[in-house]
């Protein structure tokens, strides 16, 4: 079953921590731009994304330093899902490799053009880390197409450059087609640095994926793009879909995001400030069973198993995330949001905790009674 975070509709009186976008919110100038574009709805899209795509390739060329990316290596989606969809339909892969748990719709995807998947299993006794010296000796010739999240969702462990460069050169090697889904680097500290976008220029068998719904908190506006200069695979994919899948208001938006330089950088501060707050009250409270580390605007842990519905009756959504492969019931991923958000999570995590505590000590007769046993003695 695919389950998702975002539980607005289902829940809109609660607090949203399913969903891991950016708590800074829209921001005014894209929330204006997309204004703009419903007024300009009367025509329809431009079905080439010209000036977002322009707009796109110049922004990475500068942030690169480089002159390298051309619109031509460019292409747009309703949201990064939909070039997941685009890819396997234009390379119709017959067998691939997924490390797990990892973004559900990666599989979905695959299953849609009857691809089978063998799966690696990411270990919790090491953090769900992406082992590359042992991977690296999985990717053999049987593999057409591997997918890879960095940082991974829903573990927000990150994989240094260096070492997902490792990975790309024996794709190559073995002509395996290797996507790279990096919509959540923009929250990284070191994001750019470890990003393989300036890898597109040299390698041919390589899509990098990246999405305006995280960082810019527009999920329902679906906007993302893919970068890769093998045109081969650009000209598929556009085939692969409809003329007019990005919609105007969705255009705009991305154009006058692209233009919020400093609200990126107070993002990734802010994220970085708040993800050390939850964690570190999380453990002084004793929350959890465990926190993972990460990288991104997410924690995964390990906690009660009715967690999730003693937040629920106080307000608060969260991530169950046992359809994932390889994980199961207990684990949960958190969104980091607002101080002001975050701080009434912990209340109301603790008083959760504290009824948790209650019922399990009067459904255990020997709670309670020990120490009168020990004094009688």
């Amino acid at each position: 079953m695919y389950k998702h975070g975002g539980s607005h509709y289902a829940y809109p009186d609660c607090v949203d921590f399913s969903a891991n976008l950016n708590p800074l919110g829209m921001p005014e100038n894209v929330r204006i731009a997309a204004e703009r574009g419903v007024y300009d709805a009367v025509y329809y899209p431009d079905t080439e994304c010209a000036l977002l795509r322009q707009a796109i390739v110049t922004e990475l060329n500068k942030e690169f330093g480089k002159e390298e990316i051309q619109i031509k290596d460019s292409i747009i989606g309703n949201g990064a899902a939909d070039l997941l969809f685009q890819v396997c339909r234009a390379l119709k892969p017959r067998k691939a490799l997924l490390a797990v748990p990892t973004f559900q719709e990666y599989e979905q995807a695959l299953q849609s053009v009857e691809c089978s998947c063998v799966y690696w299993n990411l270990l919790p006794e090491e953090d769900f880390q992406l082992n590359v010296t042992d991977f690296l000796e999985q990717l053999t010739e049987e593999y057409d197409i591997l997918f890879l999240c960095n940082p991974n969702n829903p573990t927000g462990q990150l994989v240094t450059q260096s070492r997902m460069a490792e990975i790309l050169k024996k794709c190559k090697e073995k002509n395996i087609f290797l996507v790279v889904d990096e919509c959540f680097m923009d929250f990284c500290i070191a994001g750019r640095d470890n990003s393989l976008l300036p890898y597109c220029t040299t390698y041919k068998n390589l899509l990098v994926v990246k999405a305006f719904t995280k960082l810019y908190a527009m999920p329902g506006l679906r906007l993302g793009y893919g970068i890769s200069t093998n045109q081969d695979l650009m000209q598929a994919m556009k085939e692969a879909v409809q003329p007019w899948n990005i919609s105007t208001p969705a255009q705009y938006a991305g154009i006058a995001a692209l233009q919020e330089k400093e609200y990126v950088k107070d993002t990734i501060a802010y994220i970085a400030m708040e993800r050390t707050y939850l964690i570190n009250e999380i453990r002084q409270n004793q929350l959890a069973e465990k926190i993972f580390p990460t990288e991104a605007n997410y924690l995964l842990i390990k906690a009660d198993e009715e967690l999730e519905n003693e937040l629920l009756k106080r307000g608060f959504v969260i991530r169950d995330c046992s359809n994932y492969r390889n994980l199961t019931s207990g684990y949960y991923r958190l969104a980091v949001r607002t101080r002001e958000e975050n701080v009434k999570l912990i209340e109301a995590w603790k008083k959760a905790a504290c009824r948790h505590a209650s019922k399990v000590e009067r459904n255990n007769p020997l709670i309670g009674t020990r120490h009168k046993v020990a004094d009688g003695r």
